[in-house]
């Protein structure tokens, strides 16, 4: 948290001050910026992951008709 927290808030109070159209992707992409030595290579696939989204995906479908 004491990393992280003064990272986020500043990307909070710039996000607020740019109003942009879409504050969870200028967030996002803030952070980005604030981490340059993040590499989206390290983020894993996983594939049982992948099937668990796709049945809760397929559940909220199924909710929605109810």
């Amino acid at each position: 948290m004491k990393y992280v927290l003064p990272v986020v808030t500043r990307g909070l109070n710039d996000v607020t001050q740019a109003n942009p159209e879409s504050p969870v992707d200028y967030l996002a992409e803030y952070l980005f910026k604030e981490n340059p030595t993040f590499k989206l290579s390290n983020v894993h696939y996983n594939e049982k992951a992948e099937q668990f989204f796709n049945l809760l995906c397929l559940m909220k479908d199924k909710l929605k008709e109810l």
